[in-house]
C-alpha cells in the first residue's frame, strides 16, 4: 500500500472508519476546503458519492436517503456560509430522529475570529439542533492523534443512532495545501504510516446498541387501560424514523385489532395506513367535523408524531379526565399537557408484550362504539368516491397518483394542502406501498432533493406530490432528481399557489380576501415546463383525469424523474372538501343509513 502525505492520510482514515460504522452514502457539495475528503473517496469504493451543487438540497438528498434506508447519509461541504444552508434538513431530521453525519470543513485555528475569507465559528452552529458536536484536529504524526480520528468517525456514527436517534456534526480541520502531495520530512518522520495502516485494517470499535425493552409496569398500565375502556381508538400519527419502524408496528396494529377490533385511526404519514391486513380509520378528519356524531373516547392511544388533524385532536379533547396515553421511544409529543401517560418504549414492541399478557382472548369494548366507526367512515369514503369521479381538483390528482403507484413504491407527500389532500381523499387499502414525510418540523423546504435521495438509495419507484409554491421553493432539488435511475414521478398540483391559507379563519372575513390572496396564498402566476426544459426532464402538463393518467402510466414506465404539472382551477379543492362536509353530514345524519 502507498502510504500518502500526513492530511491526506488523516482524510482516508476518517472516511475508512465512517464507512466500517455503517455509512454507505456521503453526499458532498463543492468546495476547495473539503477537497481532502472528497478526493480521499477514491479509496473508499464502498462508499457511494452523490454529488449536489447546492448545499440546502444536499442535505435533505441525504435526509431522503436516511429516511429510505434506516442507516446514517453523511453530508460534507466546504467552510463558511455553506454548512449553514443544512439548517432546515437538520432541524427535519432532529424531529424526524433520523441519522445525518454532517462534515463540515474548517480552516485552521489561526485563522478564526481574524477576519479571514470564509471563516465563521462553526462547531456551535447547529446547537442545539444536534446531538452531539465532535471536532478532528489538524493531521498530526502521532498514534493517539491517528486513532482518535477513527474513533470521533465511529462515533459520530453511533451517536446518530442512540440514546436518541438525529443529526451529528463533525467539525474537521484543513491547512494548505489541501490536494494530496509528495511527503513532506513531517510526513516521513515518526513512523506514522504502520500505524495508519493498521487502523485502516482493523478499523475503529464496533459499537453494540442496547435494546430499550418495555418494562413491565408498561406492559402492565397498558394491558388495564384496554381492558377497562369502553370507547378506545389507536390514533397513529407522523411515523418517526426510518420506513422499518412503521413496517413492523404495522404488524403489531394487525394483531392488536383482531384481538380487540378497536377502531385504528392511521393517518397516512404513520405509513401503516396502506397494504395493511386489516381495517384502518382513514376520513375520520372528515367525520369529526360533524358535531355530535360521536362521543368522545374513553381511552387514546397515541402512537408516534402528534397527530396532523386538529379536528381530531379538538374532539379528543373534548372527554372528561385524562384519557390519551402517548407512546414513543423518544421525545415528548404532548403539546396541549393533557397526557395520563407517556410511556418511552418502542410502539411496535409494547403492543406485542400487551398482546402475549391478553393470550387469545377478546377484550371487549363497546359493540355500538364500533358499529358507530364503520358507519362514518364508510359514509366519508363513499362522498370522497362520489366526488372524486364527477370532477377534477386537488384531489382527484391525489387519488389517481396513489391508484397509478406500483405495489411497493414509496410516496413522498409535501406538506400543506398534499399531506391533507391523502387523508381526505384517499382511504385505506390492502395495496402495499410507504408513505413518506416531513412532518417533523412541517416545512416545504428541501421536498424534491429528500424524494431525489429516496428513490436513489431505496431503488424503489417514487412518486412525490407536492404543491407549486413547495416546487418553486425547491427548484434546485430537479438537479437532485436528474440523478434517479429507476422512476421518479414528481407531481406539482398547481391550484395558484399556497391554498392553506384560506383554511384559516381570517379567510372568512371578505373585506380581507385580497390581501390573503397577496400576502399569504401569493399566486405566481408560472408554469413548470421551463424548469423541466432546464434540467432536462420529461414533462407533462395535465388538465384533466384521464390525461394525468396517461402521464403517470408513462412515468412510471420511464427510467429517471419525470416533471408531471397537474393544473386545477384554484377553488376547485376548497369547494370540493366543502360539498364533502355537507354530504357526510347529511349521511350521518341519519344513523344506520349511508
Amino acid at each position: 500500500m502507498k502510504t500518502p502525505d500526513l492530511q491526506t492520510a488523516f482524510a482516508r482514515l476518517f472516511l475508512n472508519a465512517l464507512c466500517r460504522a455503517g455509512v454507505r452514502h456521503l453526499v458532498m457539495s463543492p468546495g476547495a476546503r473539503s477537497m481532502p475528503l472528497a478526493l480521499a473517496l477514491e479509496a473508499e469504493p464502498a462508499l457511494q458519492a452523490h454529488v449536489v451543487i447546492d448545499e440546502r438540497d444536499a442535505a435533505f438528498f441525504a435526509l431522503g436517503i436516511a429516511r429510505a434506508t434506516g442507516t446514517p447519509a453523511a453530508v460534507l461541504s466546504t467552510s463558511g456560509t455553506a454548512p449553514a444552508h443544512w439548517l432546515p434538513a437538520i432541524l427535519e431530521a432532529s424531529a424526524s430522529r433520523l441519522p445525518l453525519v454532517l462534515l463540515s470543513a474548517d480552516r485552521p485555528w489561526e485563522q478564526q475570529a481574524a477576519g479571514a475569507a470564509q471563516t465563521i465559528a462553526q462547531l456551535p452552529l447547529f446547537e442545539p439542533h444536534v446531538r452531539a458536536t465532535y471536532e478532528v484536529g489538524e493531521a498530526h504524526p502521532s498514534a493517539r492523534a491517528l486513532a482518535s480520528t477513527a474513533r470521533i468517525a465511529a462515533r459520530a456514527v453511533a451517536s446518530t443512532h442512540w440514546p436518541d436517534p438525529g443529526p451529528v456534526h463533525v467539525n474537521l480541520r484543513y491547512r494548505r495545501p489541501l490536494e494530496p502531495r509528495q511527503q513532506s520530512p513531517e510526513d516521513s518522520g515518526g513512523g506514522w504510516q504502520q500505524t495508519w495502516e493498521r487502523l485502516l485494517e482493523s478499523g475503529p470499535a464496533h459499537v453494540h446498541r442496547s435494546n430499550q425493552t418495555p418494562s413491565e409496569d408498561m406492559v402492565a398500565l397498558l394491558a388495564k387501560r384496554i381492558s377497562d375502556a369502553r370507547r378506545p381508538i389507536v390514533l397513529v400519527g407522523p411515523q418517526l424514523g426510518p420506513l422499518d419502524v412503521s413496517a413492523r408496528l404495522g404488524v403489531a396494529l394487525d394483531r392488536l385489532w383482531k384481538l380487540t377490533g378497536m377502531p385504528i385511526l392511521a393517518e397516512s404519514t404513520s405509513d401503516t395506513r396502506y397494504g395493511a391486513e386489516t381495517p384502518r380509520i382513514g376520513a375520520f378528519d372528515t367525520f369529526l367535523r360533524v358535531p355530535h356524531v360521536l362521543p368522545p373516547p374513553d381511552l387514546v392511544i397515541e402512537l408516534g408524531l402528534t397527530a396532523l388533524s386538529t379536528v381530531t385532536n379538538t374532539w379528543i379533547g373534548r372527554a372528561t379526565g385524562r384519557t390519551r396515553v402517548c407512546v414513543s421511544p423518544w421525545g415528548w409529543f404532548d403539546p396541549n399537557g393533557t397526557a395520563a401517560a407517556m410511556l418511552q418504549a418502542d410502539p411496535a414492541e409494547l403492543l406485542e408484550r400487551v398482546l402475549v399478557r391478553f393470550g387469545q382472548r377478546t377484550v371487549p369494548g363497546d359493540p355500538s362504539w364500533i358499529g358507530a366507526f364503520d358507519h362514518a367512515d364508510k359514509s366519508a369514503r363513499e362522498n370522497a368516491d362520489r366526488l372524486c369521479q364527477r370532477g377534477w381538483h386537488d384531489g382527484v390528482v391525489a387519488r389517481e397518483l396513489v391508484d397509478s403507484l406500483p405495489v411497493g413504491a414509496h410516496l413522498v407527500i409535501g406538506n400543506s394542502m398534499p399531506v391533507r389532500d391523502l387523508d381526505t381523499w384517499c382511504p385505506p387499502s390492502s395495496k402495499c406501498f410507504h408513505v413518506m414525510h416531513q412532518r417533523g418540523i412541517a416545512g416545504i423546504d428541501g421536498l424534491v432533493a429528500g424524494a431525489a435521495g429516496s428513490a436513489i438509495a431505496s431503488g424503489a419507484p417514487t412518486a412525490l406530490l407536492l404543491g407549486d409554491i413547495a416546487a418553486q421553493h425547491d427548484l434546485g432539488g430537479f438537479a437532485s432528481a436528474r440523478l434517479a435511475r429507476t422512476p421518479l414521478v414528481i407531481v406539482v398540483v398547481h391550484n395558484g399557489g399556497g391554498r392553506i391559507f384560506q383554511e384559516l379563519p381570517v379567510a372568512r372575513q371578505a373585506s380581507l380576501a385580497g390581501a390573503i390572496e397577496r400576502s399569504l396564498v401569493t399566486p405566481q402566476g408560472i408554469t413548470f415546463g421551463p424548469v423541466a426544459a432546464l434540467f432536462d426532464l420529461p414533462y407533462h402538463r395535465v388538465t384533466s383525469r384521464s390525461a394525468l393518467r396517461r402521464a403517470l402510466a408513462e412515468a412510471f414506465q420511464s427510467d429517471g424523474a419525470t416533471l408531471v404539472e397537474a393544473t386545477v382551477p384554484s377553488e376547485a379543492g376548497r369547494q370540493a372538501r366543502a360539498e364533502l362536509a355537507l354530504g357526510v353530514a347529511g349521511a350521518l345524519a341519519s344513523p344506520g343509513e349511508s
